[in-house]
């Protein structure tokens, strides 16, 4: 709704971070959040998240390039690991602590601890496609 500046996000943008559903999704789930950004909303709702701010965006979007780049860097000097490998993300230091240790303690961590793992697979899977 752009003349109330009011972006229906919905589960496009989550608190603390997206869901990928999976490795084809990650390029849809990159163009989505740079194109709500560009959209330049001052209320973003979402269906999971704490607040209503458009910083929600830069968020997300900062965590799955996080993802990205540090499965790049990893990738630079490494060989790919096996996908079904149990903690992928210690592989490229990105714990799910690090990511929620700001957070308030209302997460469901056990939910958002696998979400985190997922999204950590899937952006390894399509850098490999």
């Amino acid at each position: 709704m752009p003349e109330l500046q009011l972006l229906l996000a919905f589960d496009a943008a989550e608190w603390p971070f997206p869901t990928i559903e999976n490795a084809q999704g990650v390029s849809a789930m990159l163009h989505s959040l740079a194109r709500m950004q560009e959209l330049g909303a001052q209320v973003v709702l979402c269906s999971h998240g704490k607040t209503t701010s458009p910083t929600i965006l830069d968020q997300n979007l900062s965590y799955v390039r996080t993802i990205e780049k540090r499965w790049r860097n990893f990738l630079a000097t490494h060989h790919a690991p096996n996908i079904e490998q149990a903690w992928l993300s210690s592989l490229i230091q990105y714990p799910y602590d690090e990511i929620v240790s700001h957070a308030a303690s209302d997460i469901d961590h056990a939910f958002y601890r696998e979400v985190h793992e997922n999204n950590v697979r899937y952006v390894l899977q399509w850098l490999l496609l």
